[in-house]
């Protein structure tokens, strides 16, 4: 077989060439179709533009680059636009096929927002949402190519702290912001044994709960107390209690009335006795009733030792008591935030809050 490169010829049956060793026939015949583009197709045309744009070697150009050239200028407005798409974590190394400088901290980034979310509401919670924002600072450095423009210059980690700061009060605190129209958090003042939720539990609301609908008996609801003050000319002792949040669960529906007696507080239609709950310890011993003005509802106020701490012996008479239970019992559709859907903490309680009327109603 002749050689096509020295023109040697050569004995049948040899695979290489005697005189220059070079391959008479290819072993296995050579694939001429090319590979499928796969599952990055769709991108395709998005990596062309970045190639045009970013060019080729632009590490390379960082590392060869004087020592004495200023950081911005290394990196060019190319590296800055990727650092932007990396917004999105991970996204700019992705379509500039880079993704094997963030293997590990992708998975990083998505594991500690992940435990944030479901941690939200706990100390251990925060560090993660934390981490997971520190690791996204970095993932957007190094898109940008950061480290390799300020290798040996302090300036890098100011520059990161920027960055996290950035996303910090940004990105993550808007998120956060904007979630609060769709869910809100608080905590329980009281205990609610029907639902088995103790005081102190952290719970999740839906603002949007009441928008087309009215609460309903058994309801958890976030709604605004009242505020009012009793002055020298009443013969009560002077207090106040001023405008803001609280939680409770509705037991009276607008024109019905209130009894609290005997230690218990009932609840009648007309005549007709709808529900009884006991009432707290510090109303034990009132005599007295309540009659629902229409569009507000009832919820049993939490107790006063929670609800003003020093300043609940202010409030010792009867009359007083009865001025409390009107300022923090009664919540008009206006004044009512949303309904707790869910216990989210502690772990080992939560659970979704069925609406489920109370024992007793209707």
């Amino acid at each position: 077989m002749r050689c096509r490169r020295c023109e040697f010829e050569n004995m049948p049956g040899e695979t290489t060439c005697f005189r220059c060793q070079a391959v008479l026939a290819p072993a296995a015949p050579a694939r001429v179709t090319p590979p499928r583009a796969g599952w990055t197709k769709p991108f395709r045309r998005v990596r062309y533009w970045l190639n045009r744009k970013l060019g080729l070697g632009w590490r390379e150009k960082i590392e060869s680059g004087p020592s004495t050239a200023p950081g911005w200028a290394l990196i060019g407005q190319e590296r800055l636009l990727v650092a932007g798409i990396s917004l999105v974590p991970g996204l700019g190394h992705l379509l500039s096929r880079e993704t094997r400088r963030i293997f590990l901290l992708w998975p990083a980034w998505l594991g500690a927002l992940g435990l944030g979310f479901f941690l939200y509401g706990t100390a251990c919670g925060g560090l993660f949402i934390g981490a997971a924002v520190a690791l996204h600072a970095w993932i957007i450095c190094d898109a940008a190519a950061v480290h390799d423009a300020f290798a040996g210059r302090p300036i890098r980690f100011v520059i990161v702290l920027a960055v996290f700061g950035a996303l910090l009060l940004g990105i993550y605190g808007g998120a956060r912001h904007g979630a609060g129209a769709l869910v809100s958090e608080t905590y329980a003042p009281m205990d609610f044994p029907a639902e088995q939720i103790q005081s102190g539990d952290f719970l999740l609301v839906d603002p949007r709960a009441y928008r087309a609908a009215a609460p309903r008996r058994g309801d958890i609801i976030r709604y605004c107390t009242r505020s009012e003050l009793r002055g020298p000319g009443s013969t009560e002792r002077v207090y106040a209690v001023l405008r803001g949040e609280t939680v409770g669960q509705v037991l009276a529906m607008p024109q019905e009335d209130v009894v609290w007696k005997d230690g218990q507080v009932r609840i009648f239609r007309g005549h007709e006795l709808v529900c009884a709950s006991d009432s707290p310890a510090e109303f034990a011993s009132l005599d007295l009733t309540l009659h629902v003005p229409p569009g507000q509802y009832f919820c049993l106020p939490p107790a006063m030792a929670s609800a003003l701490g020093a300043r609940a012996s202010l409030i010792a008479g009867a009359e007083a008591k009865a001025a409390y239970i009107r300022m923090m019992g009664f919540a008009a559709l206006p004044d009512i935030r949303g309904r707790a859907f869910m216990v989210y903490e502690p772990l080992w309680r939560r659970k979704w809050l069925p609406r489920s009327p109370l024992p007793g109603a209707e």
